[in-house]
This record gives C-alpha cells, sequence and structure tokens, in this order.
C-alpha cells in the first residue's frame, strides 16, 4: 500500500458522513456522526474501537479528517461546538468514492502550494526582507567586543 494511501484512508468515509448527516435530519452532534457512519458502513468493531499510536481512537480521528476536508470544500459547517451540519449545498449531494478521492488530491494540492508561498527562500541571491534597517555583522568579532569593551571604559 502506498504511503499516501495509507494516509488518506478516510476518505472512505466522506460519503458516509454526508448520508450520516442527511439521516440526522442536517445536522448532528460528532458522536451521532461516528455512530450512523459505523452502521451505514458496517465497521467492525475492532475497527471502530483500534487505537492509534498515542492511545486514542483511530476509528473517530479519521471520521474528524474526513468532515475537516468536507468543511473545506464547502459541504460541512459547524455553527457551533460540537455540532456538524450540511451545508445547503450539500443537502442533496451524494458524494462517490471517486469525488471523495478528488476532495482530498484538491486540498493537499491547495495546502502544499500555501506551505510553499509562506517559505522562506534561501537559496543563493534571495533577498531577506524580514529584517528591515538590520545592521551589518561585523567583519570580526574581535572588532565588534572591542568595540563594547571601550564603550564600557
Amino acid at each position: 500500500m502506498s504511503k499516501q494511501k495509507s494516509q488518506a484512508e478516510f476518505i472512505q468515509w466522506m460519503p458516509y458522513i454526508l448520508d450520516a448527516l442527511r439521516e440526522h435530519g442536517g445536522s448532528a452532534t460528532p458522536r451521532e456522526v461516528y455512530d450512523t457512519v459505523a452502521r451505514l458502513a458496517k465497521v467492525p468493531d475492532e475497527k471502530r474501537f483500534a487505537k492509534l499510536g498515542g492511545g486514542s481512537l483511530r476509528y473517530p480521528n479519521q471520521v474528524a479528517w474526513a468532515r475537516q476536508y468536507l468543511v473545506w470544500e464547502g459541504h460541512l459547517t459547524s455553527p457551533k461546538r460540537g455540532l456538524w451540519m450540511l451545508t445547503p449545498a450539500a443537502q442533496t449531494k451524494n458524494l462517490t468514492n471517486d469525488e471523495a478521492r478528488e476532495i482530498f488530491r484538491k486540498w493537499v494540492a491547495i495546502h502544499a502550494s500555501r506551505r510553499e508561498a509562506n517559505k522562506p527562500d534561501h537559496s543563493p541571491g534571495s533577498v531577506e526582507t524580514s529584517i528591515p534597517d538590520a545592521e551589518p555583522a561585523p567583519e570580526s568579532y574581535k572588532e565588534e567586543i572591542l568595540t563594547r569593551l571601550q564603550a564600557i571604559l
């Protein structure tokens, strides 16, 4: 299994999240969504209650990641903490697994380009603009120490 595929296992839950929220009238608590998705997707208990390395449950973590991508895509919103809600556009949206994968790929690319745009340029000849009006470094540390010692005397 490729690294990206194993890390993106959560995309399988995206269609089920939309279905679960529709089943709950368009909004539900995370716990209600986790339980309904598990029922709709026939998730076995050993998968539902498997733990991550840090001790937290893997399944709710994956459903939460799937939810986050659906939020970024504009299918879900959280009007208040502890409530997941379908947006009007998602009320009748039936998401396929291929569409879920495309949502994932789209947002991975968007976030990668944002990280790249915010990365400082350390290439030769690049201009560092983060410290305007900075004094140039002294020719040698001896000169700097001597200047400071003379200022004390």
